[in-house]
């Protein structure tokens, strides 16, 4: 059997109410594009009845993968594109908050790309707390990543056949809205109007975009560990002010007996501590780089003598 041109991945966690109406739109939009397709639907632990609701939908070219427990929106996305086979491959939510219909759009932007980003034009729908803490992760994940991620670029988007396959050999925990861009994929970006939410609630919890942030802020940077290091000098700076400030007193008749010499020893053992542990941390951060086996580079084509690309 050929593999699809294009593979639908989308993720849920809960979804039951909206899942019929989001698998309706899909289908009439994939059957007007005229291409072979496959759809790949991750049940991420659901407790209602979500899975009941997908399984009872009578459609070929739909794929169900049912995780035992909850493992979070990432890990889900990745086993979807672990099973996926098409040339194209697109990701998105399935509370119909990203539009079925956009993607045409997407695959019409692909060309020449490994990466077309769907990305919100506004976010006028969002309650100001959650447009609020979505710039803070944006801007902290690129001040810290050092990658620049788009804002309101979240997880829809379509990946060619040899990004999908990069991405998912990498052994490492996977922030795949940060990966992509750190590994330098070329990419277009199609603006869209995000529907309202028809039912329910987010499931991105303020917990699950915490720890969102900090496993981004792990994969991705060591600049919390130079900090350390940075926090290690700075103290012991001011320990060494403090010695002399004390030795000029002593010598000036103005010291009190004890306290102090006291203090001079806990700064500057609390900087040099500091500033040991940043170094250790340095080497660590280094093994752990090399630990996730990112590729150094990545290969576009190659030419031999007679011309001939591969």
């Amino acid at each position: 059997m050929s593999s699809p041109y294009l593979s639908v991945v989308s993720p849920f966690y809960n979804e039951e109410e909206v899942l019929p109406l989001f698998l309706a739109e899909l289908r009439t939009v994939l059957e007007e594009l005229d291409v072979t397709y496959e759809v790949i639907l991750v049940d991420d632990g659901s407790v209602d009845d979500s899975y009941r609701v997908v399984e009872n939908v009578d459609w070929p070219q739909l794929k169900t993968i049912r995780l035992v427990h909850n493992v979070g929106h990432q890990v889900a996305l990745e086993a979807g594109l672990e099973h996926s086979a098409g040339d194209m491959v697109v990701t998105m939510d399935s509370d119909l908050q990203h539009p079925p219909r956009v993607i045409a759009d997407l695959l019409s932007a692909s060309d020449g790309v490994d990466v077309v980003y769907g990305v919100r034009r506004d976010r006028d729908e969002d309650s100001a707390f959650k447009r609020a803490t979505a710039r803070f992760y944006y801007r902290l994940s690129r001040w810290l990543s050092g990658v620049d991620i788009k804002d309101h670029a979240a997880d829809f988007r379509l990946m060619s056949r040899s990004s999908v396959d990069t991405v998912v050999a990498l052994p490492e925990r996977k922030v795949f809205r940060l990966l992509l861009p750190a590994l330098g994929f070329t990419s277009r970006t199609v603006l869209f109007e995000a529907n309202p939410r028809l039912v329910g609630a987010s499931k991105y919890t303020l917990t699950k975009m915490l720890g969102l942030a900090t496993l981004s802020a792990v994969q991705f940077s060591r600049r919390p560990l130079r900090f350390v290091v940075i926090l290690g000098l700075l103290a012991s700076a001011v320990a060494l002010l403090w010695i002399l400030y004390v030795a000029i007193s002593y010598f000036l008749g103005k010291t009190s007996v004890g306290w102090p010499s006291l203090m001079s020893v806990v700064l500057l053992m609390g900087g040099l501590t500091l500033f040991s542990l940043g170094v250790i941390g340095e080497y660590v951060g280094e093994i752990f780089e090399m630990a996730k086996r990112r590729p150094a580079y990545l290969v576009r084509n190659e030419r031999e003598a007679s011309g001939r690309e591969n």
